[in-house]
């Protein structure tokens, strides 16, 4: 894929709800993963992963492949947050995303955010506290509607590497890349990791340009980003934005999936239709399947 198409959709993907706060659902941190000691400073002597070497990601493209690779047919739990604050000594928040996936497998997952936007009739649509469940007989999904209605839709299968997979790929693409970075060698959970510390950014990480930008990630020797943790400012120095992003992987190889209560509640145990069926809580007339 080209470069600069890719810049351009991970800025679609990453940074199209900038402006949204908060809108309610649950609580999600994003921490980063265990980091012990780590055990060498010169991680050139070992197989670094696609796409890296002792200076960092100097091939992003092979690397987002890598860890697509690695994590597709795979069972995981995926989290994300992407906090942006305003200026001044009494800070205030100006966008809260949050994310949260399962995956037992590319058919079986759930996937909530606390904030999504869709395209409806050719405009975009803001949407609250969205939850998808997906098995072989279909993706339901229920969301609250600016009318503060609860919806729910039926549609189309689709693969965890698409409706999940791509957020992580956009973020390793967009914030890995960096002017100045080391690598050193660590361990979690007993396996082999690379710590990546880089300063500057490389890559369009916001149309207004960016500062102080610090980002952290641990990377397996197959290319598998196991978390990223990224800050920057925008705007100018007197009225500054601090962004914090952040993902991390978990229960990696242990996720399963239960099928969650309020899909038997609205549709029991039959099988899905490939058509979409929505339902509202309140009267609505003339809506069209939405393109989530």
């Amino acid at each position: 894929m080209a470069r600069t198409v890719v810049a351009a959709l991970t800025l679609l993907v990453l940074a199209g709800c900038s402006g949204v706060t908060g809108l309610g659902g649950e609580t999600e941190t994003v921490t980063p993963a265990p980091i012990p000691t780590a055990e060498s400073t010169t991680p050139a002597s070992k197989v670094l992963p696609p796409g890296v070497n002792g200076d960092g990601v100097v091939d992003a493209e092979r690397l987002v492949s890598a860890h697509q690779r690695s994590i597709t047919n795979r069972s995981y739990t995926w989290s994300a947050r992407r906090l942006a604050t305003g200026p001044g000594a009494n800070t205030t928040t100006v966008a809260d995303l949050r994310k949260r996936a399962h995956v037992e497998n590319e058919l079986v997952y759930d996937y909530w955010t606390n904030h999504r936007i869709v395209w409806r009739d050719g405009r975009p649509r803001n949407l609250g506290n969205y939850s998808t469940y997906s098995d072989s007989t279909g993706r339901y999904v229920r969301y609250e509607s600016a009318q503060a209605t609860t919806e729910y839709d039926r549609l189309n299968p689709s693969p965890a590497r698409v409706r999940v997979g791509r957020e992580a790929l956009a973020a390793i693409d967009q914030f890995l890349p960096a002017r100045n970075a080391t690598l050193s060698v660590t361990r979690v959970a007993g396996q082999r990791y690379y710590e990546l510390d880089g300063e500057g950014a490389d890559t369009i990480v916001a149309h207004s340009g960016v500062r102080n930008y610090s980002v952290r990630a641990l990377i397996a020797p197959d290319g598998f980003v196991r978390s990223i943790t990224v800050t920057y400012q925008t705007g100018s120095s007197e009225r500054a934005r601090t962004v914090r992003y952040g993902y991390r992987y978990e229960s990696v190889g242990e996720t399963t999936v239960e099928r969650p209560g309020w899909v038997s509640e609205r549709w029991g145990q039959q099988q899905a239709s490939t058509e979409t069926d929505r339902e509202t809580n309140a009267s609505t007339t003339g809506s069209t399947a939405l393109s989530t």
